[in-house]
C-alpha cells in the first residue's frame, strides 16, 4: 500500500479515506496494483516515492486550508475566479515541484511510465467532472 499517494488521494488523510464508498475503495486498491506493477519500483524506490507524495500531499492540503477549502468546509466552487486561479497556480507550482523530485528518484523508463499514469488520472478526472451533473 506504500503508494497510494500516487493514486491523487495524496492529499487524503487516513480519515478521509475512511470517508470513500466501497465502490471507490475498491477503484483505489485496483488502480493501486496497476500502478505499482507498471512503474515495478525497487524498495528503495517505492520509500523515497512515498515520502516524496507525502510531502507533496501535505502542501496541497495546506493550500487547500489556506483557501478555506477542504473535509467540511467550502467547495472549490464557492471560490472566486481570483481565489480559483490562484489555487490553480499554487496546486500546479507543486505537482510541477514533485515531478521534478520525481525524476531523480525514477528511471527514464519509470519516469516516462509516471508521466503516462498522471495523463491518465487527469483523463479520467475530467471525465468524471463531465459526467456529475
Amino acid at each position: 500500500m506504500a503508494m497510494v499517494m500516487i493514486l491523487g488521494f495524496s492529499s487524503f488523510s487516513m480519515a478521509d479515506q475512511k470517508r470513500l464508498s466501497d465502490e471507490q475503495r475498491a477503484e483505489f486498491v485496483e488502480n493501486l496494483k496497476d500502478i505499482q506493477g507498471r512503474l515495478n519500483l525497487s524498495s528503495d524506490q517505492e520509500k523515497k516515492m512515498l515520502a516524496l507524495l507525502r510531502e507533496s500531499g501535505n502542501h496541497r492540503k495546506t493550500i487547500l486550508q489556506t483557501y478555506g477549502v477542504g473535509a467540511g468546509k467550502k467547495s472549490i466552487k464557492e471560490l472566486s475566479f481570483f481565489d480559483k486561479r490562484a489555487l490553480g497556480k499554487d496546486m500546479k507550482r507543486v505537482k510541477e515541484q514533485t515531478t521534478e523530485k520525481a525524476k531523480n528518484i525514477l528511471t527514464v523508463n519509470q519516469f516516462k511510465e509516471f508521466e503516462k499514469i498522471q495523463e491518465e488520472q487527469k483523463d479520467r478526472m475530467r471525465e468524471k467532472l463531465r459526467n456529475r451533473n
